[in-house]
């Protein structure tokens, strides 16, 4: 019965989806995403070279 129902229950998700697309605090999310975001590049621009230094040591063959 699963495979029957799979179609109509993709469309309810997508059209609940659409449905609360506005209802959503965009503000907070993109805070969030951006105060998650920091820590990462933070930790790029410190390792950078360690980074790089590995990457190219690998593609070395012989």
């Amino acid at each position: 019965m699963l495979p029957l129902v799979r179609p109509a229950l993709a469309a309810v998700v997508v059209l609940a989806m659409v449905g609360s697309w506005n209802g959503a605090d965009w503000a907070k999310i993109l805070a969030f995403v951006s105060l998650a975001l920091v820590p990462t590049v933070v930790f790029y621009l410190l390792a950078e070279k360690q980074i790089v230094t590995g990457l190219t040591a690998g593609a070395v063959v012989g």
